[in-house]
């Protein structure tokens, strides 16, 4: 049985090579993928084994089964989803850089330790 249930938003090069990785993880569930293309994913994803593919990240974050979001999506959505996961309890593993903003930056940071989830 998995340990840490996951849930990735943006299935690019990168949520593909980190979903991939992640698959060869014995404690890792991949649960959900969240991309605009998802009719493009569906061989793929069944090929992983992730439960359900969505065009809507919050499906994911709303997702009380999941433990943890990879957020692999442009940088200009970083802070918004890293704000509303950390606000929904979910563990983060976000590519860089958080924002092209430095106080952007600050601010996000300040509402995941306020959170008090893994950054």
């Amino acid at each position: 049985m998995a340990e840490l249930k996951i849930g990735i938003i943006g299935a690019g090069r990168i949520g593909k090579l980190h979903a991939e990785n992640l698959k060869h993880n014995e404690q890792v569930e991949l649960i959900a993928v969240s991309d605009l293309f998802v009719d493009s994913l569906e061989e793929w994803t069944k090929k992983l084994g992730f439960h359900y593919v969505t065009k809507n990240y919050n499906e994911i974050i709303d997702d009380k089964s999941i433990d943890a979001i990879f957020i692999c999506s442009p940088t200009s959505t970083h802070a918004e989803i890293i704000e509303k996961a950390a606000k929904y309890n979910k563990h983060i593993f976000c590519e860089k850089p958080i924002s092209f903003s430095l106080e952007e930056t600050r601010r996000i940071l300040k509402v995941v330790n306020e959170c008090k989830v893994k950054f």
